[in-house]
């Protein structure tokens, strides 16, 4: 009996004991003081111009990027300038980094589009948050290329801005001026002709529109200085001056100039400048997908009063895929899009 006590008192005991060591490895539970991790939940990117923030750039334009940590807290952190790595995605024809700025091309084009990537080493490596981009979209005020004659600067830029106010140099010929390679209408060599890009994008949309069921013809291209003052000075004459001066330009103030114009027609207007080209189905496709090629209606219908010119439904200027589609989505004319209060922030 007293054997049996004892295997009794000794099987406690170790039971006891084993509790006890299991207390003490599980040790008591870490007081709650109510403090969550604080991360990083997000990371914001900007960028400034001369401490100026967001401006849309003007070639010439240094570019700051700037990243600011934003903590689950609610608390901001911004990075250092020092420790950002910033690499141009695209448009590399537009822009170039230097001194952790981007550096805007001085012959970047309005409608230009520079993507950015902008991260921050420590930052990706302890809370894995990825590159972000910026997309940053040149827009290029044409005041700044205007000498005090009203004579303007950037003449040999797509996206120059001819007009009333705005006149090409009277000697000012394209250097890369190539014979047209599509259907015309007239056998005069001087406006059979277009400057490289705009000729290629021409055959590129008269071969989609042939594709489509309509047949164009190109009937007036670049004209010299020369030329136009005899336009305007005949259409004057014949005309009167009020007349003349909103379908005709004064010399020097034609797009024609510019070697990025055409005038197109078809036979469903017997291949004349008409404003009911605008209604015909040639018309009605050209200006619905001109600009997917570079071009814009430049002088459209209710705009008179910005352009200074009546409506003329098959006046395409060239200006670039890029810019074409900025002014054909917000259906500006030039004028419009490079209003300086635009630029503004």
């Amino acid at each position: 009996m007293k054997k049996k006590l004892t295997l009794i008192l000794i099987f406690m005991v170790l039971i006891f004991a084993s509790s006890c060591s299991m207390d003490e490895d599980s040790g008591p539970n870490p007081p709650d003081d109510g403090k969550d991790e604080v991360f990083v939940d997000t990371v914001r990117i900007s960028w400034s111009i001369d401490g100026r923030a967001n401006l849309d750039p003007k070639p010439g334009d240094r570019v700051q990027p700037e990243l600011t940590l934003v903590y689950n807290d609610g608390t901001e952190e911004s990075v250092p300038q020092d420790r950002l790595s910033l690499e141009i995605l695209s448009g590399n024809e537009h822009a170039v980094i230097e001194e952790q700025q981007v550096i805007v091309n001085q012959d970047a084009l309005s409608g230009s589009w520079i993507q950015v990537q902008v991260s921050d080493p420590y930052t990706t490596e302890v809370t894995n948050v990825n590159n972000v981009v910026i997309n940053i979209l040149v827009k290029k005020d044409p005041a700044d290329y205007i000498d005090e004659n009203g004579v303007i600067t950037d003449f040999t830029q797509i996206d120059s801005l001819v007009n009333k106010e705005r006149a090409l140099p009277a000697d000012y010929v394209p250097a890369d001026l190539v014979k047209l390679t599509v259907p015309t209408v007239l056998p005069n060599p001087e406006i059979n002709q277009l400057r490289q890009p705009a000729s290629d994008a021409l055959n590129a949309l008269f071969e989609e529109a042939k594709e489509e069921g309509f047949t164009l013809r190109a009937r007036s291209g670049y004209r010299s200085y020369s030329t136009q003052d005899s336009l305007y000075r005949s259409s004057v004459e014949r005309n009167g001056l009020e007349y003349a001066n909103k379908y005709s330009a004064k010399p020097g103030h034609s797009e024609h100039q510019t070697g990025l114009t055409m005038d197109i027609t078809a036979s469903s207007v017997n291949n004349q400048l008409s404003d009911s080209f605008g209604d015909t189905s040639e018309g009605m496709w050209v200006a619905e997908n001109a600009h997917r090629f570079g071009f814009i209606i430049r002088y459209p219908k209710g705009k008179e009063d910005i352009t200074g010119y009546n409506y003329e439904p098959w006046h395409l200027r060239y200006v670039g895929t890029s810019l074409a589609t900025e002014i054909y989505q917000s259906s500006l004319t030039m004028e419009e899009y490079f209003d300086p209060n635009r630029l503004q922030p």
